[in-house]
């Protein structure tokens, strides 16, 4: 194993390997392409980070860039709509490059300066902004004409900190029993321009009743149709082999819903009620609904305004997490009411299981502070935020 200093980036780990072997990675001011074989560093243009720039991905091909942030620019007392943005990124030999490493012993030889972290009282109703977010999809619109038999669905919706909210939704579509095709629909607010942020490479295919449908066929197979109503933008993708007519008629399908898709369990979960953040702002949250519902999953990310708080990411899981196992980085919690619970060393993340529900914990903070604070400490910090769990 290879092991470069760098500068200090706010990511502990690339996001996204695609199959070109570039790695993306990010700090306070840019996204950069590591490409593994070479070693060479480049700055992907056109995006300056910042401290909302989050949840950020690399296709597989290489090819784009997804990203959420906001706009900084404020609305009264709150910062406007959280966007999710896309990027298509070309050729990126041509982009200039970086050099990311330092001075290793200058970044040995930083300590850390943190000697606790103090937890306070969660008074947020989760519950209540989980349950809002689901029956707001009764204010959307809804593909109700599919190419072919529609197997399944997954649900994302996700209420952002600003209190604006996204919709995604994943159809899985059956040809004759024997494959299995997918196509994105996506639901997002106009940005403060009035345009749509998906829109930019796509063209007017159709005009029925004075609105556009539009329609874009990429080089690289990729096939989008959308339309725009009421400020609202309503977004198709696939890489699947459907046709220009079919992926339209789907947007020209659309229509509201007299009810949400399925009930969601909100009487059985459980939600923390001690956070190491004084008071958390309005959190970010998200649902998702896997096969219909046969299991949903619930995400929470606080944060807070005061220096010493601590960014904690919060969910739950109807499955295992794919870490959920006996590891030597892991260390075993004995906690009355859970089954199994690990803390893993190596992520600032634990995990509970209560025979129904995981409930996984992740800490945003830097290594040199948890090896400051050590894992005893860590752990039984870990302990008293599960145990505050109802």
């Amino acid at each position: 194993m290879k092991r470069l200093a760098i500068k200090p980036l706010n990511t502990s780990s690339p996001k996204s390997i695609d199959k070109n072997g570039n790695a993306l990675i990010k700090d306070d001011e840019h996204f950069y392409l590591y490409h593994i074989p070479s070693e060479i560093t480049y700055i992907i243009p056109e995006v300056e980070t910042g401290v909302y720039t989050k949840d950020y991905a690399l296709s597989q091909d290489g090819n784009t860039l997804v990203y959420t942030d906001r706009d900084l620019v404020m609305e009264g007392d709150k910062y406007a709509t959280q966007y999710l943005y896309r990027l298509r990124l070309g050729d990126y030999t041509n982009f200039e490059t970086a050099e990311l490493h330092a001075d290793a012993d200058a970044a040995e030889k930083e300590a850390s300066d943190m000697k606790e972290i103090s937890l306070h009282e969660n008074n947020l109703d989760e519950i209540d902004e989980f349950n809002s977010l689901w029956e707001s999809s009764k204010d959307q619109l809804f593909p109700t004409n599919f190419p072919g038999e529609l197997e399944y669905t997954t649900h994302h919706f996700t209420q952002t900190s600003d209190g604006s909210t996204d919709y995604s939704m994943s159809y899985y579509i059956y040809f004759n029993d024997l494959s299995e095709d997918k196509i994105n629909y996506s639901i997002n607010p106009t940005m403060r321009d009035g345009t749509c942020l998906f829109f930019d490479d796509l063209e007017v295919a159709e005009t029925v009743d004075g609105i556009d449908y539009l329609y874009y066929e990429f080089d690289n197979s990729d096939r989008e149709a959308a339309v725009s109503m009421d400020d609202i933008c309503y977004h198709f993708e696939t890489d699947d082999d459907f046709t220009k007519d079919e992926l339209l008629n789907m947007a020209k399908s659309l229509e509201p819903i007299d009810e949400v898709f399925h009930e969601i369990p909100l009487d059985e979960i459980k939600l923390l009620k001690k956070l190491p953040i004084q008071s958390p702002d309005q959190p970010y949250q998200s649902i998702i609904s896997y096969h219909d519902g046969e299991s949903v999953d619930f995400i929470v990310e606080y944060s807070g305004n005061q220096d010493d708080d601590i960014r904690t990411e919060f969910e739950i899981r109807n499955s295992a997490p794919n870490f959920f196992e006996e590891r030597e980085e892991n260390i075993n919690l004995d906690i009355d009411g859970f089954e199994e619970a690990y803390y893993l060393t190596d992520y600032h993340r634990s995990i509970f299981y209560d025979g129904n529900y995981y409930y996984v914990i992740e800490l945003d903070i830097k290594d040199k502070d948890a090896e400051a604070l050590g894992h005893d400490y860590l752990e039984e910090l870990f302990i008293e935020m599960a145990e505050s769990l109802e």
